[in-house]
């Protein structure tokens, strides 16, 4: 069964997002920009009431490239082509 895209980051969000916060590092600026790590937590984060946030980048992230979750107890999995990174929201 396949599973449904969690989400795609638009070349222009990233883009703009990057901007947003004073980030001019050229990987998120790009054509096909590498998503911010910050983005992507802000993303997880959101709507969750919690007391810690760990998370740690495997692989970058495109923009254009669906992210699918996994979640195995409190671990989520984030993965494009491979796996880009896991969090663990306590």
């Amino acid at each position: 069964m396949a599973r449904e895209p969690y989400g795609v980051f638009s070349a222009e969000e990233v883009r703009s997002f990057s901007l947003s916060l004073g980030d001019h590092n050229e990987i998120h600026q790009t054509p096909r920009p590498v998503v911010s790590g910050f983005q992507i937590a802000l993303a997880l984060a959101e709507g969750k009431n919690f007391n810690t946030f760990h998370i740690r980048f495997h692989h970058p992230l495109y923009a254009g490239e669906a992210v699918y979750l996994k979640k195995e107890g409190k671990t989520i999995y984030g993965f494009s082509r491979v796996l880009c990174f896991e969090a663990v929201i306590e």
